[in-house]
């Protein structure tokens, strides 16, 4: 099994509408590898099947959050993702960037 790739398969599972599946993959992936990238695609599973549920796109900018505090740290990518549409708009997304590049 390899992470990333499960990772990313619960992304695709997610844009497809099969939120259950995509959670079980992402937990799986996390399960294996304790990889901020994979804790990114976490965030973007979770934004992807937040909807308008406030507690699960707050959920989803935690798991960024983590993703962030782990070590990833491709930020243009987190900027422009059409994954992370649902939290992009939470007013602690950009002071959640913002404080990740101090870091940097």
């Amino acid at each position: 099994p390899f992470p990333p790739g499960r990772a990313a398969r619960a992304v695709l599972l997610a844009r497809l509408g099969r939120g259950d599946e995509a959670a079980v993959e992402i937990e799986a992936a996390r399960l294996l590898a304790p990889d901020p990238r994979v804790t990114y695609r976490a965030a973007c599973v979770a934004s992807l099947t937040a909807g308008d549920d406030p507690a699960k796109r707050a959920a989803a900018l935690d798991l960024l959050r983590r993703a962030f505090g782990d070590g990833f740290r491709d930020f243009a990518t987190a900027e422009a993702d059409p994954d992370l549409a649902a939290v992009r708009a939470l007013p602690g997304f950009a002071d959640c960037l913002t404080a990740a590049k101090a870091v940097r």
